[in-house]
């Protein structure tokens, strides 16, 4: 039982005190590929802990020793515990509460991808009977007052300008939203937010998986404006977006200035330096950990106790 109290005890603390500490993290801006990634596996990690939770609160507590239990159990140990036990109920709560997470995750997954597609299927319907294409920016070019930059992930991803963009925006200007719109399509973006919002949906009694939604929407318009930068320069960048500050793309697109833009604009012109090489190792190395970090905790004994003969251990108990 030690290993599952661990495993929600896990969950927990790092879906409230670490997504707020890691929230306050100001390393992130600085890396913000490596921001995205730790909050990816910090949220899988909890929808992981959470499972592996169920499933201990299900495994007869003879059997259960983290992982090593899924191997070492035998027939006699499971089936002398588990009927007739006052633990019964334990057991079964535990089993709902597994296959109800990983059911409400893929039914967010399978909701996102849906809705998504849906919103991009009639918006590009629209697009095509109102959008002029541009060959020389490689964008749909539609006629309206408001200044909005935005793009349209998928299979033919497109980056959609208004007019009163083009006209308001100078070369430079231009040059960076087209590489910021193009770094959300070339770096599927919308599939890493997709996934970080089926994971909230998953696990919505926990405060830190919605804030690691919120952070990766930041995070990875950080990461397009870096992209940018590399095309144009810093302070074309954060003009763009000031810009752009009003232009807001329809609900599946990825708007170019619609998120923190006050924060991105102070990111660029700050011209903050990139992490030293052993600190984006040791951040790298963090993002592996708490990835792990569940399956570590659950596979404990098996480390310490592997080598034992828990069927033979049971039998000679009996």
């Amino acid at each position: 039982m030690a290993p599952t109290i661990a495993l929600l005890l896990y969950a927990g603390l790092a879906g409230t005190l670490g997504s707020a500490a890691l929230r306050r993290a100001r390393w992130t801006a600085r890396a913000p590929r490596i921001g995205v990634a730790i909050w990816q596996a910090l949220s899988a990690s909890i929808v992981v802990a959470v499972v592996l939770t169920g499933v201990g609160f299900w495994m007869p507590e003879e059997g259960w020793n983290g992982l090593a239990s899924l191997v070492h159990v035998c027939e006699a140990a499971l089936g002398g515990t588990l009927v007739g036990t006052a633990d019964a109920l334990v057991h079964l709560a535990g089993l709902v509460g597994s296959v109800v997470v990983v059911v409400r995750l893929a039914a967010a997954l399978s909701s996102e991808l849906r809705r998504a597609r849906r919103h991009r299927r009639s918006h590009l319907a629209m697009l095509r009977l109102a959008a002029t294409p541009d060959g020389s920016l490689g964008a749909l070019i539609v006629d309206h007052p408001a200044a909005a930059a935005y793009c349209l992930p998928g299979r033919a991803g497109h980056v959609i300008l208004t007019s009163a963009a083009i006209a308001l925006l100078d070369d430079d200007e231009l040059t960076a939203v087209m590489a910021h719109e193009r770094s959300h399509l070339r770096r599927r973006h919308h599939i890493v937010l997709g996934a970080a919002h089926a994971m909230a949906r998953a696990v919505p009694w926990l405060p830190g998986m919605r804030t690691a939604h919120q952070e990766q929407v930041r995070l990875v318009e950080m990461v397009a404006d870096d992209a940018a930068a590399r095309s144009s320069t810093p302070q074309a960048v954060a003009s763009a977006v000031l810009r752009l500050a009003e232009g807001a793309g329809p609900p599946p697109a990825l708007a170019a200035a619609e998120s923190a833009a006050a924060q991105r604009v102070e990111r660029m012109l700050a011209d903050l330096s990139p992490l030293g090489t052993v600190t984006r190792a040791l951040a790298c190395a963090t993002v592996a950990l708490v990835a792990a970090a569940p399956l570590l905790v659950a596979a404990a004994p098996a480390l310490t106790a592997g080598h034992l003969d828990y069927c033979l251990v049971a039998g000679l108990a009996a």
